[in-house]
């Protein structure tokens, strides 16, 4: 998923080895910063029927160091979505617009992954750990 460096993956910048947290959430939060989301193809989650779900939204962002993240928002508003999934409004990485309406709402809540992240989250998924207990 990646050609860069993931800021999230260890790296020898710190003592054994590894980034400080301190360094690397520093690194993730310059690099969610920087991510161009304006040009994102957000598709909204679906259930098993295929069928919109939820208020979440997932878009694949290359970054200028040559990853690819993973970015998950908040579907803004809850009635902006076409058939197929896609935002029909423009989110500029700090308001969201209805489109031809002029007026810029809150941002919505941006979540940004690294590779690593989501790996470690898919490889989570696959085992089981997220499945709800037998009732």
């Amino acid at each position: 998923m990646t050609d860069g460096v993931d800021p999230g993956a260890p790296s020898a910048a710190g003592p054994g080895g590894t980034a400080g947290p301190a360094r690397a959430q520093q690194a993730k939060h310059d690099v969610s910063a920087a991510l161009d989301l304006s040009s994102a193809t957000w598709t909204r989650l679906r259930d098993k029927a295929g069928t919109e779900h939820g208020p979440v939204e997932y878009a694949f962002v290359r970054h200028t160091d040559g990853v690819t993240y993973v970015v998950l928002r908040s579907v803004p508003g809850g009635g902006t979505h076409e058939a197929g999934g896609h935002h029909r409004g423009r989110y500029d990485g700090r308001h969201d617009t209805e489109p031809g309406d002029g007026h810029a709402a809150p941002a919505p809540t941006v979540l940004v992954f690294t590779p690593s992240e989501w790996d470690a989250f898919l490889a989570g998924v696959r085992d089981g750990e997220f499945d709800r207990p037998p009732e």
